[in-house]
């Protein structure tokens, strides 16, 4: 009787986990780099807040948003 090779619990290393750790890296090298304060207008309210916040509100935003895509794409499978 012949046995299975080891197998290891280690996440492979594909592609697209690179390219989104890269993504994430440069996302986060922006917010560093804008810290200054600026006015967002969004409908008819006006917020003063740091760059680098109204950044990673729109980062969250994005990863939320393609997180429940992904979701329900995977779910129509």
């Amino acid at each position: 009787m012949s046995q299975p090779g080891p197998t290891s619990s280690r996440p492979k290393v594909t592609p697209r986990l690179v390219l989104a750790l890269v993504l994430i890296a440069v996302a986060v090298l922006f917010i560093v780099q804008n810290r200054e304060t600026a006015t967002v207008n969004l409908l008819w309210f006006d917020f003063d807040m740091r760059l680098w916040v109204a950044l990673l509100l729109v980062f969250l935003g994005g990863m939320a948003s393609g997180a429940l895509l992904w979701r329900r794409r995977a779910a129509r499978r």
